[in-house]
Protein backbone atom coordinates (compact mmCIF):
# COMPACT_ATOMS: atom_id res chain seq x y z
CA UNK A 1 0.00 0.00 0.00
CA UNK A 2 1.13 3.57 -0.78
CA UNK A 3 0.19 5.98 1.77
CA UNK A 4 1.51 9.04 -0.42
CA UNK A 5 -0.93 7.10 -3.08
CA UNK A 6 -3.81 7.33 -0.61
CA UNK A 7 -3.03 10.98 0.59
CA UNK A 8 -3.56 11.78 -3.00
CA UNK A 9 -6.79 10.25 -3.56
CA UNK A 10 -8.50 12.11 -0.48
CA UNK A 11 -7.11 15.38 -2.09
CA UNK A 12 -9.35 14.62 -5.52
CA UNK A 13 -12.44 16.59 -5.87
CA UNK A 14 -14.97 14.20 -7.72
CA UNK A 15 -18.05 12.43 -6.89
CA UNK A 16 -18.48 9.93 -3.60
CA UNK A 17 -18.54 6.70 -5.68
CA UNK A 18 -15.37 7.70 -7.95
CA UNK A 19 -13.70 8.59 -5.06
CA UNK A 20 -14.62 5.00 -2.99
CA UNK A 21 -12.95 3.60 -6.44
CA UNK A 22 -9.50 5.92 -6.78
CA UNK A 23 -9.07 5.34 -2.80
CA UNK A 24 -9.16 1.18 -3.68
CA UNK A 25 -6.88 1.86 -6.88
CA UNK A 26 -4.58 3.68 -4.40
CA UNK A 27 -4.67 1.07 -2.02
CA UNK A 28 -3.08 -1.58 -4.15
CA UNK A 29 -0.46 0.61 -5.70
CA UNK A 30 2.83 -0.17 -4.67
CA UNK A 31 5.16 1.86 -2.84
CA UNK A 32 7.95 2.15 -5.63
CA UNK A 33 5.02 2.90 -8.49
CA UNK A 34 1.83 3.89 -9.40
CA UNK A 35 0.35 1.13 -10.89
CA UNK A 36 -2.13 -1.37 -9.80
CA UNK A 37 -3.95 -4.45 -10.95
CA UNK A 38 -7.16 -5.70 -8.92
CA UNK A 39 -10.00 -7.51 -11.27
CA UNK A 40 -13.06 -5.06 -11.32
CA UNK A 41 -14.96 -8.09 -9.28
CA UNK A 42 -12.31 -7.46 -6.16
CA UNK A 43 -12.75 -3.53 -6.57
CA UNK A 44 -16.46 -3.98 -6.55
CA UNK A 45 -16.12 -6.92 -3.47
CA UNK A 46 -13.73 -4.02 -1.90
CA UNK A 47 -16.19 -0.98 -2.54
CA UNK A 48 -19.42 -2.70 -1.67
CA UNK A 49 -20.61 -1.68 -5.14
CA UNK A 50 -21.60 -3.42 -8.45
CA UNK A 51 -18.89 -4.26 -10.76
CA UNK A 52 -21.20 -2.36 -13.39
CA UNK A 53 -20.53 0.77 -11.22
CA UNK A 54 -17.04 0.26 -10.78
CA UNK A 55 -16.40 -0.10 -14.99
CA UNK A 56 -18.23 3.61 -15.10
CA UNK A 57 -16.71 4.86 -12.32
CA UNK A 58 -13.00 3.85 -13.93
CA UNK A 59 -13.99 5.14 -17.05
CA UNK A 60 -14.72 8.63 -15.60
CA UNK A 61 -11.57 8.64 -13.74
CA UNK A 62 -9.89 7.81 -16.94
CA UNK A 63 -11.91 10.81 -18.94
CA UNK A 64 -10.73 12.79 -15.96
CA UNK A 65 -7.22 12.15 -16.31
CA UNK A 66 -6.47 10.66 -12.91
CA UNK A 67 -5.80 7.43 -13.94
CA UNK A 68 -4.55 5.37 -17.15
CA UNK A 69 -5.74 1.96 -18.23
CA UNK A 70 -3.72 -0.41 -19.80
CA UNK A 71 -5.20 -3.36 -21.29
CA UNK A 72 -3.32 -6.56 -20.92
CA UNK A 73 -4.78 -9.89 -23.07
CA UNK A 74 -6.15 -12.98 -20.67
CA UNK A 75 -5.08 -10.74 -17.75
CA UNK A 76 -6.58 -7.60 -15.59
CA UNK A 77 -6.02 -4.07 -16.92
CA UNK A 78 -3.16 -2.21 -15.10
CA UNK A 79 -4.61 1.34 -13.41
CA UNK A 80 -1.68 3.64 -13.56
CA UNK A 81 -2.54 6.80 -11.19
CA UNK A 82 -1.48 9.64 -13.60
CA UNK A 83 -2.29 12.49 -11.39
CA UNK A 84 -0.28 11.34 -8.94
CA UNK A 85 2.97 12.98 -10.08
CA UNK A 86 5.49 9.94 -11.15
CA UNK A 87 9.39 10.11 -11.83
CA UNK A 88 10.57 9.70 -15.82
CA UNK A 89 11.49 5.87 -14.36
CA UNK A 90 7.85 5.21 -13.46
CA UNK A 91 8.49 5.41 -9.90
CA UNK A 92 6.73 8.01 -7.44
CA UNK A 93 8.79 10.42 -5.12
CA UNK A 94 9.75 9.19 -1.73
CA UNK A 95 7.15 8.91 1.20
CA UNK A 96 9.60 9.36 3.69
CA UNK A 97 7.86 12.11 5.00
CA UNK A 98 5.18 9.78 5.82
CA UNK A 99 6.62 7.16 8.25
CA UNK A 100 8.45 7.11 11.13
CA UNK A 101 12.42 6.30 11.00
CA UNK A 102 13.25 6.43 14.49
CA UNK A 103 14.88 2.91 14.45
CA UNK A 104 17.09 2.19 17.81
CA UNK A 105 19.88 0.08 16.55
CA UNK A 106 20.86 -3.38 18.16
CA UNK A 107 23.23 -3.45 21.11
CA UNK A 108 26.22 -5.27 19.51
CA UNK A 109 25.87 -3.38 16.63
CA UNK A 110 27.36 -0.34 18.37
CA UNK A 111 30.75 0.21 19.30
CA UNK A 112 31.42 0.60 23.27
CA UNK A 113 34.64 1.17 25.72
CA UNK A 114 35.21 -1.61 28.17
CA UNK A 115 33.40 0.64 30.86
CA UNK A 116 29.97 0.59 27.99
CA UNK A 117 30.18 3.94 27.13
CA UNK A 118 29.73 4.22 23.50
CA UNK A 119 33.09 6.68 21.48
CA UNK A 120 32.43 9.98 19.74
CA UNK A 121 32.23 9.41 15.96
CA UNK A 122 33.00 13.55 15.58
CA UNK A 123 36.66 15.08 15.59
CA UNK A 124 37.06 16.84 18.55
CA UNK A 125 35.74 20.81 18.44
CA UNK A 126 32.96 19.86 16.05
CA UNK A 127 29.76 20.40 16.31
CA UNK A 128 27.19 17.74 16.51
CA UNK A 129 23.67 18.08 15.00
CA UNK A 130 20.77 15.78 15.34
CA UNK A 131 18.52 15.61 13.12
CA UNK A 132 14.43 16.11 13.83
CA UNK A 133 12.99 12.70 13.67
CA UNK A 134 10.20 12.69 11.13
CA UNK A 135 6.73 11.61 12.90
CA UNK A 136 3.59 10.25 11.36
CA UNK A 137 1.33 12.90 10.53
CA UNK A 138 -1.68 11.00 11.02
CA UNK A 139 -2.90 10.81 14.60
CA UNK A 140 -4.67 7.58 16.05
CA UNK A 141 -8.67 8.00 15.45
CA UNK A 142 -10.62 7.81 18.31
CA UNK A 143 -12.93 4.56 19.51
CA UNK A 144 -16.62 4.50 17.67
CA UNK A 145 -19.40 4.64 20.34
CA UNK A 146 -21.57 1.99 19.43
CA UNK A 147 -24.85 3.89 20.52
CA UNK A 148 -23.48 6.31 17.86
CA UNK A 149 -23.44 3.67 15.27
CA UNK A 150 -27.01 2.07 16.46
CA UNK A 151 -28.43 5.75 16.41
CA UNK A 152 -27.16 6.60 12.78
CA UNK A 153 -28.45 2.98 11.47
CA UNK A 154 -32.02 3.95 13.34
CA UNK A 155 -32.15 6.79 11.26
CA UNK A 156 -31.64 5.52 7.93
CA UNK A 157 -34.76 5.32 6.22
CA UNK A 158 -34.40 1.56 5.23
CA UNK A 159 -33.75 -1.56 7.27
CA UNK A 160 -31.51 -3.93 5.78
CA UNK A 161 -28.54 -6.11 6.36
CA UNK A 162 -27.42 -4.91 9.82
CA UNK A 163 -24.46 -6.71 10.23
CA UNK A 164 -22.91 -5.68 7.06
CA UNK A 165 -24.55 -1.63 7.84
CA UNK A 166 -23.24 -1.20 11.01
CA UNK A 167 -19.71 -2.11 9.46
CA UNK A 168 -20.21 0.67 6.67
CA UNK A 169 -21.55 3.26 9.44
CA UNK A 170 -18.42 2.50 11.64
CA UNK A 171 -16.09 3.09 9.12
CA UNK A 172 -17.83 5.87 7.69
CA UNK A 173 -17.78 7.50 11.04
CA UNK A 174 -13.69 6.67 11.47
CA UNK A 175 -13.13 8.35 7.93
CA UNK A 176 -14.86 11.10 8.74
CA UNK A 177 -13.30 11.23 12.20
CA UNK A 178 -9.88 10.90 10.55
CA UNK A 179 -10.27 13.92 8.02
CA UNK A 180 -10.44 16.27 11.15
CA UNK A 181 -11.94 19.20 10.66
CA UNK A 182 -12.45 18.61 6.66
CA UNK A 183 -14.74 15.78 7.86
CA UNK A 184 -18.71 15.65 9.31
CA UNK A 185 -18.79 15.08 13.04
CA UNK A 186 -21.52 12.57 14.26
CA UNK A 187 -24.07 15.10 14.50
CA UNK A 188 -23.88 16.12 11.32
CA UNK A 189 -23.90 12.45 9.80
CA UNK A 190 -26.88 11.70 11.42
CA UNK A 191 -28.42 14.90 10.52
CA UNK A 192 -27.87 14.42 7.01
CA UNK A 193 -28.94 10.87 7.28
CA UNK A 194 -32.44 11.97 9.08
CA UNK A 195 -32.40 14.44 5.88
CA UNK A 196 -32.28 11.63 3.41
CA UNK A 197 -34.83 9.70 4.97
CA UNK A 198 -37.48 12.64 5.18
CA UNK A 199 -36.35 13.06 1.39
CA UNK A 200 -37.50 9.21 1.02
CA UNK A 201 -40.46 9.31 3.06
CA UNK A 202 -41.74 12.23 0.57
CA UNK A 203 -40.66 10.01 -2.33
CA UNK A 204 -42.94 7.34 -0.64
CA UNK A 205 -45.66 9.12 -0.16
CA UNK A 206 -45.76 9.99 -4.03
CA UNK A 207 -44.85 6.50 -5.18
CA UNK A 208 -44.89 3.67 -2.84
CA UNK A 209 -43.47 1.46 -5.53
CA UNK A 210 -39.94 4.02 -4.84
CA UNK A 211 -39.36 2.78 -1.01
CA UNK A 212 -37.66 -0.88 -3.05
CA UNK A 213 -35.54 1.34 -5.09
CA UNK A 214 -33.69 2.81 -1.61
CA UNK A 215 -30.20 1.68 -1.11
CA UNK A 216 -29.33 -0.25 1.49
CA UNK A 217 -27.87 1.15 4.49
CA UNK A 218 -24.34 -0.46 3.95
CA UNK A 219 -24.13 1.02 0.38
CA UNK A 220 -25.42 4.60 1.35
CA UNK A 221 -22.48 4.73 3.60
CA UNK A 222 -20.26 2.70 1.96
CA UNK A 223 -20.74 5.41 -1.21
CA UNK A 224 -20.44 8.11 0.88
CA UNK A 225 -23.71 9.57 -0.33
CA UNK A 226 -24.35 11.55 2.96
CA UNK A 227 -21.63 14.06 1.21
CA UNK A 228 -24.32 14.95 -1.26
CA UNK A 229 -25.96 17.76 -2.16
CA UNK A 230 -29.26 17.95 -0.48
CA UNK A 231 -30.77 20.11 -2.67
CA UNK A 232 -30.06 16.96 -5.26
CA UNK A 233 -33.01 14.84 -2.81
CA UNK A 234 -35.32 17.49 -3.63
CA UNK A 235 -37.01 17.64 -0.39
CA UNK A 236 -40.16 19.68 -0.27
CA UNK A 237 -40.59 22.75 2.79
CA UNK A 238 -42.74 21.85 5.21
CA UNK A 239 -46.26 23.23 5.09
CA UNK A 240 -47.30 25.66 7.70
CA UNK A 241 -51.26 24.70 8.93
CA UNK A 242 -53.76 27.32 9.41
CA UNK A 243 -52.78 27.28 13.15
CA UNK A 244 -49.61 27.87 12.83
CA UNK A 245 -50.75 31.10 10.48
CA UNK A 246 -53.24 32.23 12.90
CA UNK A 247 -50.50 31.93 15.91
CA UNK A 248 -47.92 34.02 13.85
CA UNK A 249 -50.53 36.50 13.05
CA UNK A 250 -51.99 36.64 16.79
CA UNK A 251 -48.26 37.48 17.76
CA UNK A 252 -47.39 39.90 15.21
CA UNK A 253 -50.66 41.79 16.24
CA UNK A 254 -49.45 41.71 20.11
CA UNK A 255 -46.35 43.12 19.35
CA UNK A 256 -47.77 46.21 17.50
CA UNK A 257 -49.97 46.94 20.32
CA UNK A 258 -46.81 46.65 22.96
CA UNK A 259 -45.08 48.96 21.02
CA UNK A 260 -47.55 51.15 20.37
CA UNK A 261 -48.38 50.89 24.20
CA UNK A 262 -44.58 51.73 25.04
CA UNK A 263 -44.96 54.70 22.63
CA UNK A 264 -48.27 56.21 24.23
CA UNK A 265 -46.06 55.96 28.20
CA UNK A 266 -42.69 57.63 26.87
CA UNK A 267 -45.45 60.82 25.55
CA UNK A 268 -46.62 61.07 28.79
Amino acid sequence: MSLKASAWAWEQSIPGTQKLVLLALADYAGRDNASAWPSVTTLAERCSIAERTVGRSLTALQESGLIEIEARPNKTNVYKLAGLGCQSDGTIPSESRYRTDNVTPRQNDTPRHSDGTVPSQCPAGTVTVTPEPVLNRKEPVNNICDDQVEALYDAYPRKAGKPNALKAIKAALKREAAKKEHGLSYKALLEKTKLWATACQQKIAADPESAKYIKHPATWFNQQCYHEDTAEWGIEPKRRSQQDRETEAYLKRIERETAADLAAIQDL
